[in-house]
């Protein structure tokens, strides 16, 4: 009973815990992003274009998708060369769930890095 506790709960946290505490942090940068313009626009000053761009490059950029990519490719690497270590190829298949996740995030910043002008 104990080893499928240890079990479970390195799964939580590898597919859990780690990607949602990736998640906070880059929502704590666009918050940050958020405040710097809100500031802006209370001090009166006049925004471009380039300065929006700039400050809401978070949401929508191929940058991201790279970040989440390495994310789960850090995530999905790991535990696929240690299961295939413990158990076998077999049961590693099950590991290469997040290391797919991790190349499609890849291939879609590729694909939206080649769209930007």
């Amino acid at each position: 009973m104990d080893e499928q506790m240890i079990g479970l709960a390195a799964v939580l946290m590898l597919f859990g815990l780690m990607p949602l505490t990736a998640g906070i942090v880059f929502l704590k940068i666009k918050t940050k992003k958020m405040e710097a313009l809100v500031k802006l626009v209370e001090l009166g000053t006049t925004l471009d274009a380039e300065m929006l761009r700039m400050l809401s490059d978070g949401a929508s950029s191929y940058r991201t998708d790279y970040k989440w990519a390495l994310v789960w490719l850090a995530i999905g690497i790991p535990v696929t060369a240690g299961i295939w270590a413990q158990v076998g190829l077999g049961e590693a298949i099950w590991g290469l769930i997040p290391v797919f996740l991790g190349i499609a995030f890849g291939i879609a910043g590729k694909l939206r890095l080649r769209e930007s002008p």
